[in-house]
């Protein structure tokens, strides 16, 4: 068939005869009911397959059938059709190129034209027309094409009278077909006349604006400041007359937006033209911070600090400096507090993407500066651990570092962007343990790229102020040449000595250099030591036995140190973080006052009455009655009943701050015992002792992931579940040898699982279930050397000493209760994987999983079944041990499992109400 022909035929105006086509192709007619369902995946696949048909089966009367039922499509009255049709008829033009758009174009505007259509299908005529200058535009031909984007235009600027109905549409799709446009000629000669009034109109809307924005980008030679005059009245957008406008547009594009949480493009682009116009500064302070800023707490503001975010990559050094200092960052510190709107996931993610894509250190080192300077009372907003660090380039990290040092050493308040009205007593106490905690936490993170000057340097500052105080400054020590302009109090000093350790702690987990030579001339510490550990404990890790092993599992889940305190000392840490000025003041009434208990009543009581200083009903004296001996001796009595309370108080407090240091020693020393169990587990992951490391680590990692725990608590549950699920249950190499234990592992498979139905909360019951599904391969374990293959029946069937029926029976409760109750710990995922592992096990739990596709409790259970079925239906190594009979009998029940549920869903009067 010819080009010629293909496009008389779909331009020619008469009716279509659909007789032969609804007779001859039903499967092409079904590509279009696919179009308009609700399912995207459906339309997805229609719209794909109609465009693999045409190709391969062009017919002259199909295409133009196409063309038909596709534009008809456009004003189809379901709104999740329109898209699918307006998709379909775009594809169909980028496909099949010498089709004129004008024809297609042309149709359109017959078959949906405002004027005749009836006044009830006047919205659903709008609606064909805007998809389908869509389907127009998203065929990639309309630059080659000036007069049909004219008609385009003009056929939008039509639909903008209707803006109850659209909104704003017709002018977003505007904006879009004018950025589609190459040559500026067509510009000029085409569309400038027919967009005349949108522009003339730029600041009535934020889409009107944006037009005009985008048209300024695209062509700058036709909108040159002498017509930008004859259109505005001003040869520039951006100038003190027209800053009222904008404000009004920024405002209206702000309540535009104010559910989606994003930046309107109108306003980015504003942006960037008053960078071009040398104007930021009077955009700047007039229309934001002037303009924006004066509203109430609300969109305008949310836009005025996303406008912030996203200015970042576009400012000089300066600029930087000047808006990170000014009025928007003290308001988007008010913002930051918890009773507000939470900016700051969205902040994260600019300041991240700024510094990963910024090269210049300078312009980093202003971001990271203007943010860690706006504070609260002294703190700063941003966390203590910042991540976005790790983009920060080598020298921005080091002036970044020295900054730091120097607002520890000299806390300079008055460079800071201070935003809280209350008094500032603890101001530089408050600096200061944030500057410690942001230190530690650089070298904390593995993914900031730093030298082995600036980690030592960091050490060397926190060692030093932690454990001494420079009388005189030495050439030879670089840290006694800092001088402090405010002296640490005791409560710093315990931050930076608690850093200290843990900065001890993160050094010792620092990778080794590729290069051995280096790496032995760089190599800390303590990490020697502890790799020295390690390559003794791997020489004797064959001659461990199992007293042994258990003496180093015993130290891993020992819990005597001070595990009940947790919830207090947590709380205690967290108000640390988050204190106010009231913190001094509180500590000093603890300080103070006594603990008013019962023994210190009676002991108040006793001396009271020896001095018959306590009034009684019946002689009715009170204090006036004692004379100046009795006086004084009442005051020593009871200043020595006070003294020895507060020495009770104090003492009190001292033991929990012994427990408290014991609990961290305790728990470092654990986390140094778990490189014994990591080392033991990689080198005798085959030995039958790797078998009683299952429960103790599990304990570890159920109590670890229940507890409100510190860092270091964090750390040690980590390294736990790393071992367990890295080390041991994914391990290639497992124990063979378990046929002298098969009893003892069923106990501990039924034990495993009987604890994993009782859990609360799914990650912990992962970790029960892989344990499980360890415990059962290492039952079954490695088929003879002289068996079949693998993958063959027999292969599939082997389950070594594995109880079969007693493990399905294990399995087959928890599936029972995964599929009855309503909140399980059990997820799909878990069974899938026993499935995919242990087919046999698949087999024996089919009966179960059948079962509930029509007696589950609830209808997402019934469906869950379903799918278990259909992913073992599907399973080769299924279908190999089902061959035969059993298949088919497993499909006959199956599928009158399936009528018995399609009967019921037919006939429940609840099932129909609920499809109504």
């Amino acid at each position: 068939m010819s080009t010629e022909m293909v496009a008389l035929t779909v331009t020619a105006p008469g009716p279509v005869k659909q007789a032969g086509i609804l007779q001859q192709n039903r499967v092409f007619l079904d590509f279009f009911w696919d179009l308009a369902k609700p399912d995207q995946e459906a339309r997805l696949k229609a719209v794909e397959n109609l465009i693999q048909y045409l190709k391969t089966n062009t017919k002259a009367d199909e295409l133009e059938y196409t063309f038909k039922r596709l534009v008809d499509g456009l004003a189809h009255t379901r709104e999740t059709a329109r898209p699918g049709f307006s998709l379909a008829l775009g594809q169909v033009l980028c496909a099949f190129e010498d089709i004129p758009l004008q024809s297609v174009l042309d149709k359109i505007k017959v078959k949906h034209n405002l004027l005749t259509v009836k006044k009830k299908l006047l919205r659903n005529a709008m609606f064909g027309n805007l998809f389908g200058v869509l389907a127009i535009h998203q065929s990639s031909r309309i630059s080659k094409e000036p007069q049909v984007v004219l008609g385009c235009v003009q056929l939008l600027q039509s639909l903008t009278q209707h803006r109850q109905h659209l909104k704003d549409l017709p002018t977003k799709t505007m904006t879009d077909i004018l950025s589609e446009v190459i040559q500026e000629e067509v510009f000029e000669e085409v569309l400038l006349s027919a967009l005349k009034t949108d522009l003339a109109s730029a600041f009535s809307t934020p889409e009107q604006l944006q037009l005009l924005l985008v048209a300024l980008q695209r062509f700058p030679q036709t909108l040159k400041p002498k017509k930008l005059k004859k259109l505005l009245g001003s040869s520039t957008i951006i100038n003190a007359d027209n800053i009222p406008k904008l404000t009004e547009v920024l405002k209206m594009a702000a309540g535009s937006v104010k559910k989606e949480c994003v930046l309107p493009a109108v306003v980015l682009d504003l942006l960037k033209l008053s960078l071009k116009e040398d104007s930021f500064q009077l955009f700047w302070n007039n229309a934001i911070i002037n303009g924006m800023l004066k509203e109430q707490p609300g969109p305008a503001h949310y836009l005025s600090f996303r406008l912030l975010g996203s200015a970042l990559p576009l400012l000089s050094t300066a600029q930087l400096k000047d808006v990170l200092s000014g009025e928007v960052m003290i308001q988007y510190g008010e913002h930051v507090k918890p009773d507000r709107f939470k900016l700051v996931p969205e902040m994260d993610t600019y300041v991240s993407d700024f510094l990963q894509g910024c090269q210049d250190a300078d312009k980093q080192l202003a971001v990271m500066v203007g943010f860690s300077s706006l504070s609260n009372q002294g703190y700063p907003v941003v966390p203590s651990v910042w991540r976005v660090v790790q983009h920060l380039q080598p020298a921005a990290l080091q002036q970044y570092v020295e900054w730091l040092k120097d607002m520890f050493l000299q806390p300079q308040l008055d460079k800071l962007l201070e935003f809280s009205t209350r008094k500032k007593e603890n101001s530089i106490i408050r600096l200061r343990r944030w500057v410690v905690s942001r230190l530690s936490s650089i070298i904390d993170n593995h993914q900031v790229k730093k030298e082995e000057d600036l980690i030592m340097g960091v050490a060397r500052f926190v060692f030093f102020h932690a454990f001494f105080s420079a009388k005189k400054a030495s050439s030879s020590i670089q840290e006694t040449k800092g001088t402090l302009s405010v002296p640490l109090d005791d409560k710093t000093k315990g931050v930076l000595v608690n850093s200290f350790f843990g900065l001890l702690l993160s050094m010792h987990h620092l990778p080794l250099d590729d290069d051995p030579a280096e790496g032995q001339r760089k190599a800390w510490d303590s990490r020697h030591i502890r790799q020295v550990c390690k390559t003794v404990f791997s020489s004797i890790c064959p001659h461990v036995t199992a007293e042994a092993l258990t003496a180093i599992l015993d130290v891993s889940s020992d819990d005597k140190s001070g595990e009940s305190d947790d919830s207090d000392e947590d709380d205690g840490d967290d108000a640390m973080e988050e204190d106010d000025d009231d913190e001094e003041e509180e500590d000093d009434e603890e300080g103070e006052l006594a603990v008013v208990d019962q023994s210190f009543r009676l002991e108040l009581m006793k001396v009271l009455q020896q001095q018959n200083a306590l009034a009684t009903e019946e002689d009715g004296s009170d204090d006036d009655d004692l004379d100046d001996d009795a006086m004084m001796k009442l005051d020593k009595g009871l200043a020595a009943l006070f003294s020895e309370q507060k020495k009770k108080s104090q003492a009190k407090k001292d033991e929990k701050t012994e427990l408290q240091k014991e609990k961290a020693l305790v728990r470092d020393f654990k986390i140094k015992v778990l490189d014994l169990v990591e080392v033991f587990v990689a080198r005798q992951a085959g030995s039958p002792l790797v078998l009683r490391l299952v429960e103790p680590l599990l304990t570890i990692i159920d109590r670890g992931m229940n507890s409100n725990s510190d860092q270091q608590e964090q750390d040690f549950l980590r390294r736990a579940a790393d071992i367990f699920r890295n080390q041991l249950c994914r391990s290639k190499v497992y124990c063979r040898t378990a046929g002298d234990r098969q009893g003892e592992l069923h106990d501990l498979l039924e034990k495993l699982m009987a604890k994993t139905q009782k859990l609360s909360d799914s990650s912990v019951c992962l970790y029960y279930f892989s344990a499980s599904l360890y415990v059962v391969k290492v039952l079954r374990g490695a088929p003879p050397a002289g068996a079949k293959e693998e993958h063959s029946a027999d292969g599939l069937s082997f389950m070594g000493n594995v109880d079969v029926d007693r493990v399905s029976g294990i399995f087959r409760d928890a599936l029972s209760s995964f599929m009855a109750r309503r909140k399980s710990p059990l997820t799909t995922q878990m069974f899938t994987d026993l499935f995919s592992r242990f087919p046999v096990l698949c087999v024996k739990l089919l009966d179960t999983i059948v079962h509930h596709i029509a007696s589950g409790a609830r209808v997402h259970q019934q469906g869950l079944a379903c799918v278990f079925v259909l992913r073992a239906m599907q399973s080769r190594e299924v279908q190999q041990l089902l061959s035969g009979a059993p298949w088919t009998e497993l499909c006959v029940t199956v599928s009158g499992q399936l009528a018995s549920v399609s009967q019921h869903s037919f006939t429940s009067p609840s099932c129909d109400a609920s499809r109504g």
